[in-house]
């Protein structure tokens, strides 16, 4: 089975929320936690969105991606 590329699109709590503002015309600070070898792409992905950011960074942890 041949599949195209996946498709990335930030969500989850804050982001979500900091994204249907924006889709609707206001403004928010999304804030959330950055953990782990994702963070980089994560602040892309919001950045894309032009949503206003701010990143608690943790050392340890592990982050949750569904497919």
């Amino acid at each position: 089975m041949r599949c195209a590329s996946p498709i990335y699109y930030v969500g989850g709590g804050s982001i979500s929320v900091s994204r249907a503002l924006k889709k609707l015309g206001g403004e928010s600070l999304c804030m959330y936690l950055a953990v782990g070898s994702t963070v980089a792409y994560l602040q892309q992905l919001v950045s894309e969105e032009g949503i206003e950011q701010m990143e608690f960074r943790l050392k340890v942890g592990h982050v949750k991606t569904y497919l």
